[in-house]
């Protein structure tokens, strides 16, 4: 209600100890939903592979409710965790040491795009549509700045990631 009364969306994340279900009275009202991957607070986490089990859920969840959230994953992703989190249903990947981490920016994100796009030509093996705008929510964090990684040309993208790796 009041959130989206500014125009906004709203979400919810939870973090790896929370059960999935203190957030189901509130799915009805939720944009999206970020299920974390490992405890928040500081990046280069180990991936926590048993959170597939909450994102299968909200996939689960979404389908009987008619709901209309996006499945977000954060912490620990990289190529090979984002195959994962991609079959079990997310739709949105935040990565940030699988990015800034290395020392070849458009090496690694083209890394996680070709990640998340063999995921995707395997999505009718797991009951699930094809999603290409899967793609345009993969996302770099680093501290309080979130770049999208294909919202923007490449050129701005590496131009504030540049600028942003420095500040470090």
């Amino acid at each position: 209600g009041e959130i989206k009364s500014f125009r906004c969306g709203a979400g919810i994340s939870v973090k790896p100890n929370t059960p999935l279900s203190s957030v189901r009275p509130y799915l009805d009202e939720l944009d999206r939903l970020l299920i974390m991957t490992v405890e928040p607070g500081f990046g280069g986490q180990k991936f926590m592979p048993a959170m597939m089990d909450k994102v299968r859920q909200a996939v689960e969840w979404r389908a009987q409710g008619g709901y209309k959230y996006d499945i977000e994953v954060d912490g620990g992703l990289d190529a090979h965790t984002t195959v994962t989190a991609v079959e079990a249903g997310a739709e949105v990947i935040v990565a940030g040491t699988a990015v800034f981490g290395q020392p070849n920016l458009k090496d690694a994100i083209q890394g996680l795009r070709n990640a998340a796009a063999h995921a995707l030509s395997h999505c009718e093996e797991f009951g699930r549509e094809q999603d290409d705008a899967l793609l345009g929510g993969l996302f770099a964090t680093q501290g309080l700045k979130t770049l999208p990684l294909l919202a923007q040309t490449q050129a701005q993208f590496f131009s504030e990631a540049r600028a942003l790796r420095d500040k470090m």
